[in-house]
């Protein structure tokens, strides 16, 4: 109980932090990238007619574009929770599933954040709690609160400890532990016809995360969407409809 009043304490301080952190980073003149992203990278929801489809196309964009600017900037990310369970067990999303995870150690996060002026200024890093942040498209509204538009969800492994890796699992709220030989290297496999990242031993993480990960759960177990996609707006690229400042 105190620990969850202490959070409610430090979230809001950690979060103006580091949006103050995103702020001048991305405000940086030097180094500006002379990759045109949004070419490099293109936003497609205009070849969509439902909102489902057109959520997919982002957050897939997305990703793509975290995976190749990682690649760019020098840094690793690797896919996640439920992606990475996708990636294993459908090459692609879990048919029941609608959001994309990864991981980023916390090094790389903090060269992520030193090269935010390369971000497209149609994209947002937000911060959401700590250890959890979200890479989002500004043209899009999804959250019930009217607030937050289609994003990647980033989770950051702890990498301050030589040879240790461990993060905060947000489906049992604990710490767990792996070794860094768990991460690295990181492999490539198949995830919507496109190849990204994984942990080295992704097998390991995923039975610790879900068990036996491979036999899918009863259907009444299957979780639906968390959108309600009769909420859902969804403009086209570069209308910017979303405050980062708000979604905090």
């Amino acid at each position: 109980m105190l620990e969850k009043s202490l959070l409610r304490l430090y979230k809001p301080i950690h979060n103006r932090f580091f949006l103050r952190q995103f702020e001048s980073a991305q405000n940086q003149s030097v180094s500006v990238s002379s990759i045109d992203w949004n070419a490099r990278v293109p936003d497609v929801r205009q070849l969509f007619s439902s909102n489902q489809d057109k959520i997919t196309a982002i957050a897939i964009r997305i990703l793509k574009f975290l995976d190749e600017w990682s690649r760019e900037a020098g840094f690793e990310v690797f896919l996640a929770y439920g992606t990475l369970l996708g990636a294993i067990r459908h090459q692609g999303f879990i048919p029941w599933d609608d959001d994309i995870d990864v991981f980023m150690m916390k090094g790389d996060f903090n060269r992520l954040i030193n090269s935010l002026h390369n971000l497209p200024h149609e994209l947002a890093l937000v911060p959401v709690s700590p250890n959890f942040f979200k890479l989002m498209d500004l043209s899009s509204i999804i959250s019930k609160d009217g607030k937050r538009g289609v994003a990647v969800d980033i989770f950051i492994v702890n990498d301050t400890i030589p040879r240790v890796r461990s993060f905060f699992n947000v489906h049992t709220r604990s710490r767990v532990y792996f070794s860094s030989q768990d991460f690295h290297p990181a492999r490539r496999v198949k995830f919507e016809n496109e190849y990204y990242s994984i942990p080295n031993n992704a097998t390991k993480i995923l039975e610790k995360l879900y068990g036996d990960f491979m036999t899918p759960p009863e259907l009444a177990d299957r979780e639906p969407s968390h959108i309600d996609y009769s909420r859902v707006r969804i403009e086209p690229y570069g209308s910017i409809i979303v405050d980062p400042k708000n979604c905090v």
